[in-house]
């Protein structure tokens, strides 16, 4: 007696006599199922990507602007936290690297009367290593998303492939046993 599973356990099954058009329809059922199947995986994931692609883009926004504007402490400015705009220095507060309680922003810009607003040349650079270190992590996971992406794409082509086959296969019965009835 074979083993099949049967709604989701593994168990004694028995499958009755097939015709040749129940066959096909068993066969184009399985393969057309697991094609949808991995286009919606093939979707998810591509969402996936983008959104990690945008990550990356927004990182580098940060970076560029962290960039902008440095501080010159040649100049005796140190100043920072004036020149950034809200949606970076929130994104810096929401960075916490390696695990660390306090985020970004607050681990290096120092307060000055209890406004958070004055950084050394030291920490700046720490900063935007550490902002370097978050776009690279967030580009090498945007690039296992897409070696997963391209996986899934292959196969799904695979599964296109199968019920294409089982549509020629049938079709090609199907040709040669119309000839021989006719007869």
């Amino acid at each position: 007696m074979s083993r099949f599973l049967i709604n989701g356990s593994l168990g004694p099954a028995t499958i009755p006599p097939l015709d040749d058009s129940a066959l096909e329809a068993f066969l184009l059922r399985i393969g057309a199922d697991r094609s949808r199947a991995l286009e919606q995986s093939v979707r998810n994931e591509a969402a996936e990507n983008r959104a990690g692609n945008a990550l990356v883009n927004q990182i580098n926004e940060v970076l560029q602007e962290l960039n902008i504007a440095a501080p010159d402490p040649d100049e005796g400015d140190t100043s920072l936290a004036e020149r950034l705009s809200d949606r970076t220095v929130a994104f810096l507060r929401s960075i916490r690297p390696n695990g660390n309680n306090q985020n970004l922003f607050d681990a290096f810009i120092r307060e000055d009367n209890g406004v958070q607003e004055t950084i050394n040349d030291g920490d700046f650079q720490r900063l935007t290593e550490a902002v370097r270190t978050e776009i690279d992590q967030a580009t090498s996971d945007s690039q296992l998303n897409l070696i997963r992406l391209q996986g899934l794409i292959n196969r799904s082509n695979q599964a296109t492939e199968y019920v294409t086959n089982v549509v020629q296969r049938f079709s090609g019965l199907q040709d040669r046993v119309t000839p021989n009835l006719r007869q």
